[in-house]
C-alpha cells in the first residue's frame, strides 16, 4: 500500500495545509477532508490517486459483499446477525481485470479518504449475469440487493454503501444540462458535472425527509404505520418529505396530521440517516408526543396504523434480532416485526425501548 507521504507528494495542496500532514502516518478527520477536497479540485491528481486506490464495485446496482450464496439461502443466518458481513473492496488492477474492455475510470466516483491517506472509490461494473458470476467467483464475494445490505452490514459500512449507491445512481442519470440541454462532462472524482456550454455545475442533491416515532404522553405506547409496499408484517414510523418553506418540526407535525389525524408536540431531533432509495433522501429522525390516541388513517397513503405497547415492540425487536432471515425471506408470519437494523426507524424504536429501561 502506498504511504501517505508518497500520496501527499503527488497532490497539489496549499503549503498551509501540507504542513499539518507532515510526520503523520494516520490522518485526522480534518486532514482527510483537506485531501479529499484537493482530489476533487484537481482531475489529474485524482487520476493518480485512483490508480493506487481501493474500489467498492457495484453491478446492476448491487454492492459486492463478502457473503456466500448459502448465507442468503438462510443456512448461516446466525453469523449474519452480528454484522459479520463486510463490504468487499478491490484494487484498481482487480477492477481492470473484471472489465478490461472498459474505461473503468469513467465509471468511478470518489467516496472518501481512509485514515492511511488512501483514496476510496466506488465503481459501476458493466455486464450482466456472466460478469457477476465471474466476479463473485474470483473475489469470493456476492453482489447483494442494496436494501438487504443496509442491515447485513455494520452501521458505518451500511452508510458507506448508501453513499456509493446514491452517487453512482446520480452519475448514471444526470447527463444533460437542465439550463441549455447540452451533454454534461463529469469531473474525474465523479462528484460534479459541468456544462461545456453555459458552464453551470450540477451536484447531487439530497432532499430531507422527516421520520417520526409518535408516542402517547405517558410514554407507554408508540404509533407505527404500514404502507402497502412494506414486506408482510412490517410496521414503521410516520415519514414524509419536507416541503418548501418548512422546518423539520413543521414537516413532522404536518405529516402526522395528514396520515393519522393526530396533532403532535414536543418534537425532538434524534438522529439522521442517508437513505439512497426513493430519491436519495436524508432521513431526519424525530420523536413526538400526542395528547390524543384516536386515529384517522389516510387510506390513500397508508394500509394501516396502530398503537403498540412497549412490550409488543420489545417482542418485535427481539424477533428481528433472533431471525434475520425473517426479513430476507419476506415471510408472512402473522406477527409484528419492525424495520431491520441499518434503518433509522429501527434506531428510533431501539432507543425508545432503551429509554423505557427495556434494553440495556
Amino acid at each position: 500500500m502506498i504511504s501517505f507521504k508518497q500520496l501527499l507528494s503527488n497532490c497539489v495542496i496549499p503549503s498551509s495545509v501540507r504542513g499539518i500532514f507532515r510526520n503523520s502516518s494516520t490522518l485526522s478527520y480534518v486532514q482527510r477532508i483537506k485531501l479529499l477536497q484537493a482530489a476533487k479540485d484537481d482531475d489529474s491528481k485524482c487520476s493518480e490517486m485512483m490508480e493506487r486506490g481501493l474500489f467498492l464495485p457495484f453491478l446492476n446496482k448491487r454492492p459486492l459483499i463478502n457473503i456466500q450464496s448459502e448465507d442468503l439461502a438462510g443456512k448461516q443466518m446466525n453469523s449474519m446477525e452480528h454484522g459479520s458481513q463486510k463490504l468487499r473492496w478491490i484494487t484498481f488492477s482487480e477492477l481492470q481485470s473484471l472489465c478490461p474492455w472498459e474505461d473503468v475510470a469513467s465509471r468511478a466516483v470518489l467516496l472518501h479518504i481512509a485514515d492511511s491517506g488512501q483514496a476510496c472509490f466506488t465503481a459501476a461494473l458493466p455486464g450482466g449475469a456472466d460478469v457477476a458470476a465471474q466476479a463473485e467467483t474470483a473475489l469470493a464475494s456476492k453482489f447483494v440487493d442494496p436494501r438487504a445490505a443496509l442491515f447485513l452490514l455494520p452501521w458505518a459500512q451500511a452508510h458507506t454503501m448508501s453513499h456509493a449507491f446514491a452517487v453512482l445512481h446520480w452519475k448514471a442519470v444526470t447527463n444533460f444540462c437542465p439550463n441549455c440541454g447540452v451533454e454534461l462532462r463529469s469531473r474525474t472524482a465523479g462528484h460534479a458535472k459541468r456544462c461545456p456550454s453555459c458552464e453551470t455545475v450540477q451536484y447531487p442533491v439530497t432532499p430531507p425527509v422527516g421520520i417520526t416515532m409518535v408516542t402517547d404522553t405517558a410514554q407507554t405506547r408508540a404509533l407505527l404505520v404500514r404502507q402497502g409496499r412494506h414486506p408482510p408484517g412490517m410496521y414503521s414510523c410516520v415519514a414524509g418529505f419536507l416541503e418548501p418553506g418548512e422546518t423539520i418540526e413543521s414537516c413532522v407535525r404536518r405529516e402526522v396530521a395528514e396520515e393519522v389525524g393526530l396533532d403532535v408536540h414536543q418534537i425532538r431531533y434524534a438522529g439522521s440517516q442517508h437513505w439512497p432509495f426513493d430519491g436519495s433522501s436524508l432521513m431526519v429522525g424525530c420523536y413526538a408526543l400526542t395528547d390524543h390516541t384516536e386515529l384517522e388513517v389516510d387510506r390513500s397513503e397508508l394500509e394501516d396504523a396502530r398503537w403498540f405497547s412497549a412490550s409488543e415492540l420489545l417482542d418485535a425487536y427481539q424477533r428481528i434480532q433472533r431471525d434475520l432471515g425473517l426479513r430476507l425471506r419476506r415471510e408472512n408470519t402473522g406477527v409484528l416485526w419492525i424495520p431491520p437494523r441499518g434503518t433509522i426507524a429501527h434506531r428510533l424504536i431501539k432507543s425508545w425501548l432503551a429509554e423505557r429501561g427495556l434494553l440495556s
